[in-house]
């Protein structure tokens, strides 16, 4: 019996690592657990598990509050599934934690639907690259992208910005606990 939850646990923490990645890199959008649903086939295929032990560790990470009230099971023809999943503050942190074990908090604050403020963020960094990327995309002339994309540095690397970011997210932390 011992073995059963400890491979439940070890999957639970895989799930969590895997959905904070997706929803950190597809910008919030919740995944589907539906047996026959592409995440949920790629997170099975990735760990190499069947679907009832995926189902029971989505059920798990539900009853521990880590996914946003959307997760909610749906039962669909006697098979329950998990539709919309996104992490709740709770599941965030231990996502976080398992991604980065032994490692000091990231000061992850996660603000109205989803967004997250926190220092090495990854939602940050894919804003900005997304922006460099389509700024390389487009018809302006070489001059114009280099210019705009400078821009784009400076105000990554000002210490003004930073501070009203770190101040934000300090300020909101200490509301939110």
């Amino acid at each position: 019996m011992n073995d059963i939850i400890k491979k439940n646990q070890e999957l639970v923490n895989k799930l969590l690592v895997f959905i904070r990645i997706k929803n950190l890199e597809n910008y919030n959008t919740p995944l589907h657990f539906k047996e026959n649903d592409a995440d949920a086939k790629e997170f099975m295929q990735q760990h190499n598990e069947n679907y009832k032990a995926v189902s029971n560790a989505l059920n798990t990470c539900y009853k521990a509050g880590y996914f946003n009230k959307a997760g909610i099971p749906v039962n669909f023809s006697g098979h329950p599934y998990f539709m919309a999943v996104s992490l709740t503050r709770e599941g965030l942190e231990k996502a976080e934690e398992l991604s980065n074990p032994g490692q000091t908090s990231q000061g992850i604050v996660v603000v109205g639907d989803g967004n997250i403020i926190g220092n090495n963020n990854i939602k940050i960094e894919n804003f900005f690259n997304y922006l460099i990327n389509e700024i390389n995309k487009s018809s302006a002339d070489e001059a114009e992208k280099k210019g705009l994309i400078a821009k784009i540095e400076s105000i990554m690397n000002s210490p003004f910005v930073c501070s009203i970011v770190n101040g934000l997210a300090s300020g909101l932390s200490s509301n939110l606990k």
